[in-house]
């Protein structure tokens, strides 16, 4: 677990500043349903906070990881618990992002992934000016005879004979591009769980890029009937007046079936 950045876990009553791993808490939080797990010199154990994670879903904000967690109580309300994890810079960020997803995956019970590889679709356009391309890269676990798959990378773009930019040549430009990416089925020890990102845009300009899915992000297995997994790309183009469509789908799984080609 990265030692630099800090945290602090928000409660009814108080919120505080802390430093991983000391967890320091102060005794106003002690009557706020943790006591438990605080020790007798007002530190929270590492162990809460490393379940606290695993447990409980985050969003990324301004560099910071911010989870959540309703509580019942006796009195049947609800009491909710934040933690959030501060980074200092962009180094951070990303080391933190590398903890939460090895966290995820312990929680999981996810193994190391055993497999991997790396699926490529392209398609030209009505007019042969151009194509488009598009790569979903993913790795696979295996844990009691069955396999998760998750999406790494999703890398793509458009490539002609001529032209630069949007311009395509004779006439024709790139108006708009976007892409739709799911990860969608039953995780390991958990239920089902749809995980998308849709009408990812990028510049008609733009002839590259790269999308990688949130951290949080859990793979999902193969082979049951729910699963999903896999990413669209559409790009719109134009010449006068006429405009027209390139789709492309990279499907990995549909309905529980593998379609990746070195499956």
């Amino acid at each position: 677990m990265n030692k630099k950045f800090k945290a602090f876990i928000s409660l009814t009553l108080a919120c505080v500043l802390l430093v991983f791993p000391t967890f320091n808490v102060s005794a106003a939080q002690q009557e706020s349903g943790i006591k438990n797990n605080i020790s007798s010199n007002g530190q929270l154990s590492k162990s809460y906070i490393t379940d606290f994670l695993q447990k409980n879903d985050y969003i990324e904000q301004n560099g910071n990881f911010i989870f959540s967690s309703t509580r019942r109580l006796s009195n049947n309300t609800g009491e909710k618990d934040y933690l959030v994890l501060i980074s200092t810079d962009q180094k951070d960020t990303e080391e933190i992002r590398k903890d939460l997803k090895i966290l995820k995956n312990q929680a999981s019970h996810i193994s190391p992934f055993s497999s991997g590889g790396s699926n490529y679709k392209y398609k030209w356009d009505d007019s042969q000016q151009m194509y488009g391309y598009l790569t979903a890269n993913y790795e696979i676990s295996t844990l009691g005879g069955d396999d998760y798959i998750e999406i790494t990378s999703v890398t793509g773009g458009f490539s002609s004979n001529s032209g630069a930019g949007d311009y395509v040549g004779s006439g024709v430009y790139v108006i708009e591009q976007f892409i739709d990416v799911g990860q969608v089925g039953k995780v390991y020890n958990g239920g089902y769980k749809s995980q998308r990102n849709m009408n990812v845009a990028y510049s008609p300009s733009k002839r590259t890029w790269t999308y990688t899915p949130p951290s949080s992000w859990l793979p999902v297995n193969i082979e049951n009937t729910s699963t999903i997994v896999g990413a669209n790309y559409y790009i719109t183009l134009q010449r006068g007046s006429s405009t027209w469509d390139v789709e492309i789908q990279n499907t990995l799984v549909d309905s529980g079936v593998p379609e990746f080609e070195n499956r």
